[in-house]
C-alpha cells in the first residue's frame, strides 16, 4: 500500500514538473524580429546591455521550476495518503446519512432512528449461564444451570409494508446439576425448564418513532420447587417504546397471568400462577452498537391466598455487546423485593434471575446503527425466569 502511495505522490509530482514547464514554454519572448536589435529605455547593465546587442540569458531564465510543499497546488505526498480514511470508514460515514440498511438521515448529522431494513429474516441462538429463584423454591437455595435457545422473526405475509411482524423462540433450561436439598421427592433430580414465546410485533421506521410487541409465553416445568412438581403455567406480554432520537427510547412493558396450576392430594394442596407486573423501561443505544435496558417495575396482581401483593418493587436491567457482526455477549438481571417485613416469610417471596452467554446472528446483524435495532428481528425478548415470575399459594 505504501509502495502504490509513494509511486503515485511520483506520478503527481512529474505532472507538476511537467505542467509547471509547459506553462514557462508559453512565456512569449523578447520582441526581436530578424536581426533587429531589441530596445530598452531600462537604466542600469542589463538595458545597457540590451541596447547593445547583448542581451544576456538570466534575463528571461526563472531558474529550476519550484514545487510547492502545501497549498493547494502541492502534490500528494505518501505520508497524506496513509493518513486518508480506509474504506470502512468512508462506508461508515456514509452509513449515517443513507436509507434502508442502515438507517436514514433528514441531514448528515442527524440520525433517524428508523429500524435496520435487512435480513428481511432476523435469526439469532443463545446459549449460557443462568441462575435464578421464586416463591416455589421457598426458603431454600436457587437453581444454578445452563440455558440454550433461538429466536426468529419474519415479515407476515401482507402485512410487510406496514412493517408487521411475527416472532417465534424457545429456550431449554437444565438447573441443579448435583441434585437439590430442597426436593424431598427427588433430591437428586435436575429441575428443566422450557419456556416458548410467540407473537406479533411493529418497529419503528420511515420516521416512525413508535415500535410495539404482544405475544404469548409459556412456561413448562419439571421437577420445579421444593415440591418437585411439573406445572405449564402461561402469560400475555405486551411491550410499547417511543425513540426519541437514534440512541434512547423510553417504554413501557407487562405481563397479564392467564394459565395457572393447581394441585389437590390428600395430603395437601397448592396453587401456581403467573405473576402480573408493570414496568418502565429507558433503552439506550451505545455508538458501537451495544444495547442496554432498564426497568423498574412493581407487580399488579394480588397475592394468592393472601392480601396485598407478592412484591413491592420490581428492578432489573439487560444488555447486549457486539463482537463482530455474527457475535454478541449478552446479560440480563432482576430481583423483586417482596412485600413482607423482613423475616422467614420474606425469605421465601423474594425472586431474582441473573443470566449472561453468548447469541449468534447468522444474518450479521448481531450490530444495529439504532434504538429501533433491525426491522425483522425479534422485538420482544424471549420469556426468561425475569419477565415470567411466579405467585403460589399454599401448600395448605
Amino acid at each position: 500500500m505504501k509502495q502504490a502511495a509513494a509511486s503515485f505522490a511520483c506520478t503527481l509530482a512529474c505532472i507538476a514538473f511537467f505542467s509547471t514547464s509547459s506553462a514557462r514554454a508559453q512565456i512569449p519572448p523578447p520582441p526581436n524580429v530578424g536581426n533587429e536589435t531589441p530596445r530598452s529605455t531600462a537604466p542600469g547593465p542589463i538595458g545597457s546591455a540590451l541596447q547593445n546587442g547583448n542581451a544576456p540569458a538570466a534575463a528571461y531564465d526563472e531558474g529550476s521550476p519550484t514545487i510547492p510543499k502545501s497549498g493547494p497546488s502541492a502534490p500528494i505526498s505518501s505520508e497524506a495518503l496513509d493518513t486518508l480514511p480506509g474504506p470502512e470508514a468512508v462506508m461508515e460515514q456514509a452509513a449515517r446519512c443513507t436509507s434502508g440498511c442502515h438507517g436514514s438521515c433528514d441531514a448528515c448529522n442527524s440520525l433517524l432512528p428508523d429500524c435496520q431494513d435487512c435480513p428481511r429474516f432476523g435469526f439469532l441462538m443463545f446459549s449460557g449461564a443462568d441462575t435464578f429463584r421464586n416463591i416455589a423454591d421457598g426458603a431454600f437455595q436457587g437453581n444454578f444451570g445452563s440455558v440454550t435457545g433461538a429466536n426468529a422473526a419474519a415479515p407476515l405475509p401482507g402485512l410487510e409494508e406496514l412493517g408487521i411482524g411475527w416472532q417465534l423462540g424457545a429456550s431449554y433450561g437444565v438447573y441443579d446439576f448435583s441434585g437439590r436439598s430442597s426436593s424431598t421427592a427427588h433430591p437428586s433430580g435436575a429441575q428443566q425448564q422450557i419456556f416458548i414465546t410467540t407473537g406479533f410485533f411493529r418497529r419503528g421506521n420511515a420516521g416512525q418513532r413508535l415500535s410495539f410487541g404482544m405475544a404469548y409465553d409459556w412456561m413448562v416445568n419439571h421437577n420445579s420447587g421444593y415440591m418437585a412438581i411439573s406445572p405449564t403455567l402461561g402469560q400475555w406480554r405486551g411491550q410499547i417504546e417511543w425513540a426519541f432520537g437514534a440512541f434512547n427510547s423510553l417504554g413501557v412493558w407487562a405481563t397479564v397471568r392467564d394459565r395457572g396450576y393447581y394441585r389437590h392430594t390428600p395430603e395437601n394442596s397448592m396453587q401456581l400462577s403467573p405473576l402480573s407486573q408493570l414496568d418502565v423501561f429507558w433503552h439506550h443505544k451505545f455508538n458501537e452498537g451495544a444495547d442496554s435496558w432498564f426497568y423498574v417495575g412493581l407487580p399488579t396482581s394480588k397475592k394468592l391466598g393472601g392480601i396485598g401483593t407478592l412484591g413491592d418493587v420490581i428492578l432489573g436491567g439487560s444488555a447486549s455487546v457486539p463482537l463482530s457482526p455474527r457475535l454478541a455477549m449478552y446479560a440480563q438481571a432482576m430481583y423483586m423485593w417482596p412485600s413482607a417485613s423482613p423475616g422467614p416469610v420474606a425469605a421465601t417471596q423474594d425472586a431474582y434471575n441473573l443470566g449472561f452467554g453468548l447469541a449468534w446472528y447468522p444474518g450479521k446483524n448481531a450490530r444495529t446503527r439504532t434504538v429501533n435495532g433491525g426491522c425483522w428481528l425479534p422485538y420482544l425478548p424471549l420469556a426468561n425466569n425475569g419477565n415470567f415470575l411466579v405467585d403460589m399459594a399454599g401448600p395448605y
